[in-house]
């Protein structure tokens, strides 16, 4: 049998071989990250490109995010851009103000049009389809069914209606006057008189 001497235990480190060690704040160099923007750009072609994703955005139809994407670059960025050069901050200030005001007009229009629809009631066409197939997954025949539903005036939205656009007939604002006189309630059939 073998005996064990005290100490160290055994490992596989080679008491020979040197070993460097880094200094805690010894950092390896990062290699260059490839993203889909490019962002190394003159201030001449970031103008140029800040012109077009504000004019993109100024049509309200997209987001200045995708705006930004198709110029390759990232909103992020943009707004960096923004940040060195005033005249591309003042665009896309702008178009914002601009965008702004066209979803505010839309807004107003669609809300007008949905409390018309809410007090008049309206009709939806909806179509169904069918397939019936064989027993090969082939399929055989098509169904359509067009179903005509009525939605009918929303009682919420008619006297809303009514109380913005009659508010002296259909307000709940009631005045009590409580100087001077006794006050007289009639409630049915009923008479209250507060001294």
């Amino acid at each position: 049998m073998e005996k064990r001497k005290r100490g160290r235990p055994k490992t596989n480190i080679d008491p020979n071989k040197k070993v460097t060690l880094k200094h805690p704040d010894h950092v390896e160099p990062v290699p260059e990250k490839q993203t889909k923007y490019s962002t190394v750009k003159s201030e001449a072609e970031r103008l140029e490109i800040a012109k077009r994703i504000a004019a993109n955005y100024e049509t309200g139809k997209y987001t200045l995010h995708s705006c930004a994407e198709v110029e390759g670059i990232s909103p992020r960025t943009l707004y960096g851009w923004g940040v060195q050069n005033p005249e591309i901050a003042r665009l896309i200030k702008n178009a914002k103000e601009i965008v702004f005001k066209i979803g505010r007009e839309n807004l107003k229009e669609r809300g007008i049009d949905a409390l018309n629809r809410l007090v008049h009631g309206f009709w939806i066409e909806e179509t169904e389809t069918e397939k019936i197939f064989d027993k090969n997954d082939k399929m055989v025949r098509r169904i359509e069914r067009t179903k005509r539903k009525y939605y009918a005036p929303h009682t919420t939205a008619v006297i809303y209606a009514l109380k913005v656009t009659d508010p002296q007939n259909w307000n709940e604002a009631m005045n009590f006057e409580t100087a001077g006189e006794d006050q007289v309630f009639k409630i049915g059939d009923q008479i209250i008189k507060f001294k």
